[in-house]
């Protein structure tokens, strides 16, 4: 048996975290409070095969319009590279900035609380302590300190 959005819903139900469940598009829909944000919304949403699990933080930034679009861009794609199961994604129509990870269930049988913790608990960090505070330096100044870059760089010299 593969996961199911009720078995996902158990998993919140024994984690102590709050929910809401979107049968219609197969979702289930949590928040936390972070630094960057006051609220930050995490939707789960399973694919309709019930194999694939995406994780995503929406409305982190809307940056249709503003003028240092293309530096946060560039500082986007930078820290793909820095953060390997972080993606990140661009709504041009909005303008609207998002983060996800997904995580494949076809070979296992049920996800467990400890993968569901982990993913979020990494989601959130990646997102909320290494890639909202350069990008809210680049929407203050137009500047990317790259402090994120220097400690990867300096993590993967020393796992080499």
């Amino acid at each position: 048996m593969f996961s199911t959005l009720e078995s996902i819903a158990k998993h919140f139900n024994r984690l102590g975290l709050p929910y809401k469940v979107d049968p219609i598009y197969l979702r289930i829909i949590t928040w936390v409070r972070a630094a960057s944000f006051e609220i930050l919304e995490i939707v789960f949403q399973l694919s309709a095969n019930e194999n694939l699990l995406h994780i995503e933080l929406p409305h982190l930034l809307f940056i249709k319009d503003h003028v240092y679009k293309g530096v946060i861009f560039q500082t986007l794609l930078s820290l793909l590279d820095e953060q390997r199961m972080l993606r990140f994604a661009y709504n041009p129509d909005s303008g609207e900035v998002y983060a996800s990870i997904d995580l494949l269930l076809l070979d296992n049988t049920q996800l467990t609380d400890v993968q569901l913790q982990m993913c979020l608990n990494n989601l959130i960090y990646l997102v909320d302590e290494i890639a909202m505070p350069r990008l809210k330096q680049i929407l203050a100044t137009g500047e990317d300190s790259g402090q994120a870059s220097q400690s990867v760089s300096h993590q993967r010299e020393h796992d080499s």
